[in-house]
This record gives C-alpha cells, structure tokens and sequence, in this order.
C-alpha cells in the first residue's frame, strides 16, 4: 500500500524506501569505505527494544523505567563524550516497524562531522522518545546545532525541540 502510493514515482519510492540512490542524483559509496575511513573514536551504539506491552503502563510508571534506563545505560555514555568539542545532533524518527535513530556528532578538524554516540529505540512511545533525547541534547558538551526529520510523525517531535533549543 505504501509501494502504490508513489505511483509513477518508482524511482523515488526505491530511494526513499529501500535507500537506492536516484541515478545521475549523487554518489552511493560502500559501507566498508565509509567505515574503513573512520577513525577515533569509537562511536557507541545504546538500544532500547521494548516489548508491545510498555506501551500500557501508566504514564508515570513509564517515565521511571525510563528515566532508570537513562541513568544506568545512556548517562555513563554521555559522561565519557569528549568536552572539548563541540557537537550537533540529528534524529530520524520512527515510532513501529523501524528504529528511531538520534546521533550526537562531534565537530572535528576541517569541520566534519564525526559520530560518537548513536541512540538507537525500537517500540518507544513518543513520549519516552522524548524524554530520552531532550536529555541527551541536553547532555551534549558544547551543543551547537542539530537537525532531525521534521515529516510525517516526526514533525512533532522536532517542533518540541527546536521549541526547548531554538528554531535557528
């Protein structure tokens, strides 16, 4: 159903639903050059998998298992992110089926962008989605831009972010 909704568009809907670049629309490079080329730090990958089930708790029960989460596996992370640097954040949200994926990026000589912390959460209400990546922005040593995907159900999310950050 949603393959049939980019009607025509057929090159369009690989690119965006299969990750196949458009020909003549950029370059695809391997995986193994992209992470042949990184190099320190390691980046640190936390996931959060939760079950069908969390989504019933009570909203304050819910809040607490996460906020534990976040003290016990995210907060040693962050301690260790390099305070020298500054860093930027993105998010691709996704609520079901894929995995909400935010980044905390250091920015590094010659101004790239180097992964050093990936949140990876699969099955998060929204809410808990929230409280996880207001903390790590807030969290972030010398915060100085971010983006994330502001369509579709992630539009509100990145509003309630540039909102407590600001829009620029």
């Amino acid at each position: 159903k949603i393959r049939n909704g980019y009607g025509v568009r057929k090159a369009a809907m690989r690119e965006e639903l299969d990750a196949i670049p458009r020909d003549g629309s950029g370059v695809a490079l391997p995986g193994v050059w992209i992470d042949r080329s990184q190099t320190l730090p390691e980046k640190v990958v936390v996931r959060l998998d939760l079950d069908d089930e969390f989504v019933h708790k009570p909203m304050p029960e819910r809040e607490a298992w996460v906020d534990d989460w976040i003290k016990r596996v995210l907060d040693p992370v962050l301690d260790q992110l390099d305070k020298s640097l500054r860093y930027v954040f993105s998010q691709d949200y996704a609520r079901h089926r894929d995995f909400s994926v935010w980044g905390g990026h250091a920015i590094t000589l010659g101004l790239r962008r180097q992964t050093h912390i990936g949140i990876e959460m699969h099955k998060v209400p929204y809410a808990q989605q929230r409280q996880i990546v207001i903390h790590a922005i807030k969290r972030l040593p010398n915060r100085c831009g971010g983006a994330m995907d502001a369509t579709g159900p992630g539009a509100p999310l990145a509003e309630e972010v540039a909102d407590e950050f600001g829009h620029s």
